[in-house]
């Protein structure tokens, strides 16, 4: 399955990351038009993977 996250926010990140920790194995890529993901810690994580 692919899902597709529209906004790195707090929500966005956050169903980001209860869908990877019901479904390791889906595909999900999380879009935001800003430069930088929210700095919530729901984030961090994410943030890490990317660098």
């Amino acid at each position: 399955m692919k899902i597709i996250v529209i906004g790195a926010n707090a929500a966005g990140l956050s169903a980001a990351s209860a869908i990877r920790r019901m479904h390791k194995d889906w595909e999900i890529n999380v879009y935001e038009k800003d430069v930088y993901i929210s700095y919530g810690s729901c984030g961090f994580h994410i943030m890490f993977q990317t660098m």
